[in-house]
């Protein structure tokens, strides 16, 4: 294979209802559970919440989502991909853990 697209390696990104674009992390969350590796450890996802701001000592930067993006399709886009993913997850990020677990609840309610 000399390239792909993750529209092609996903189907969960064709669909073009979504109310905003997944992040570059998002994205490479999709891309790491369509390759079913044995193990997939995610970390570095703070979703924009870690009270150190968006980068470590940096208080100038806004410690949020672009216009372009949204936390909840983020972690809905996320959560789909961790779903059809047959292998061990280890999610090191507490927000990312935190906010899946959030939305599972949400959606075992419905």
């Amino acid at each position: 294979m000399e390239y792909f697209t993750l529209e092609k390696m996903s189907p969960i990104l064709r669909d073009l209802d979504w109310p905003a674009r997944p992040s570059n992390g998002a994205l490479m969350i999709v891309a790491g559970a369509a390759l079913q590796p044995e193990r997939l450890i995610i970390s570095g996802m703070d979703l924009f919440l870690h009270p150190d701001g968006r980068y470590p000592s940096d208080i100038r930067s806004n410690n949020q989502y672009t216009r372009t993006h949204r936390r909840n399709v983020d972690v809905e886009i996320i959560r789909r991909a961790l779903q059809d993913y047959h292998g061990e997850s280890i999610i090191l990020s507490d927000a990312l853990r935190d906010s899946l677990s959030a939305m599972e609840r949400v959606t075992e309610c419905r």
